[in-house]
């Protein structure tokens, strides 16, 4: 049976790859970072572009000039990402003005360390062994798979806000339109349905009862899934997360977290990613890699990615959570909150937008 693992990368894009048959061919090499503008110090600095050049950055080892400190990827230009471009340009091209131009030095001195050039390694690491292997490595993967169970509260948290929210707006829905209430005394529903609405767009379907009770099973069917996730164990006995088996998705420009899609409704099986034969993986599992380093610092970006892959793993085939836009729900809202209605309501980073919003804003009950 082929089962597909979707995987959220460093990019913030995700993307579904099939698991039977395996392709013989090998997967690609590490893309070229690209700028439309100057980002840094005096630089023009456009959002799409500094996220880019933080997430390439937090890639960089910290022994070849990477940041001290992962950067916070949310496409804003402040002292801590000058510093850092200034760090790699003192180790790699000899001046340090804070700026990365367009086809400029850095730019490529980037572009060639990612792809194994100029003597730096090609894996994705942030202090631990070039190989990948070794007790440096286990070392890493032990906290980040500890930091997942230890944010697991904080998503269950916002799982279950997001079902309260659901049932507290039921009432005002039907199969021909949601009803936004008038009366005073209301404020809760409606800030709870303008909050479904803008991360969602329920209420610009013309017939959302069926794709409002797709979302609401798909929060309970989460909510169930968080539970196997056992926070008072021996982390690799947690029940849900693992640590990546796979050498290769610990190197650039792989995942940072994967899933096997709908694995909540199946068998508990291994299987064989089709870009990474001979490697089987759990599909009751969310497997954790080396590259989640890079955004571990970010509680928000942590709690996403969980509610993400979650709602991957517990959608129905006839009703699929998929992947309509590239780009991380904690620092790329517009661009979730700009989908048509109807690419809203099935999309896991809307739905991780919303469980994120429901646990930080109020009224949730």
């Amino acid at each position: 049976m082929a089962v597909n693992l979707s995987k959220r990368f460093v990019d913030g894009s995700c993307r579904n790859c099939t698991t039977s048959p395996p392709k013989p061919a090998p997967p690609p090499g590490p893309a070229g970072l690209t700028l439309t503008r100057s980002v840094g110090a005096g630089g023009v600095n456009i959002r799409t572009d500094v996220q880019a050049v933080q997430s390439r950055l937090n890639m960089v080892p910290v022994s070849q000039g990477g940041p001290a400190q992962p950067l916070i990827s949310d496409g804003l230009v402040g002292p801590k990402t000058i510093a850092a471009i200034r760090r790699y340009q003192q180790a790699h091209v000899g001046f340090q003005d804070g700026r990365i131009d367009p086809n400029g030095p850095t730019l490529k001195a980037l572009n060639s360390q990612a792809n194994g050039g100029s003597g730096s390694s090609p894996l994705i690491s942030f202090g631990i062994a070039s190989n990948g292997i070794g007790d440096d490595h286990d070392d890493l993967m032990m906290k980040l798979l500890r930091e997942h169970i230890r944010q697991m509260p904080h998503a269950r948290a916002a799982i279950f806000s997001a079902r309260r929210r659901l049932t507290n707006v039921e009432r005002f829905v039907s199969d021909r339109r949601i009803e936004r209430p008038t009366d005073i005394g209301l404020d809760r529903e409606r800030h709870n349905l303008d909050l479904l609405d803008d991360t969602l767009g329920i209420m610009h379907l013309d017939r959302p009862l069926g794709t409002f009770q797709m979302i609401k099973v798909a929060f309970e069917l989460m909510s169930r899934a968080a539970q196997r996730c056992r926070t008072e164990v021996d982390p690799l006995e947690n029940g849900l997360f693992a640590i990546n088996p796979i050498p290769a998705m610990d190197l650039f420009p792989n995942a940072i977290a994967y899933v096997a899609r709908h694995g909540f409704h199946l068998l508990p099986e291994e299987v064989e990613d089709a870009e990474h034969p001979g490697c089987p993986v759990k599909t009751d599992r969310i497997y954790i890699t080396a590259l989640s380093r890079a955004f571990i610092v970010d509680q928000k970006v942590v709690i996403s990615t969980i509610i993400h892959e979650l709602a991957h793993w517990v959608s129905w085939p006839g009703d699929e959570v998929r992947d309509v836009v590239p780009g991380f729900v904690a620092t790329n809202e517009q661009r979730f909150r700009d989908l048509p209605a109807e690419d809203k309501a099935f999309s896991a980073e809307n739905y991780a937008w919303f469980g994120i919003r429901s646990l930080r804003e109020p009224f949730a009950f």
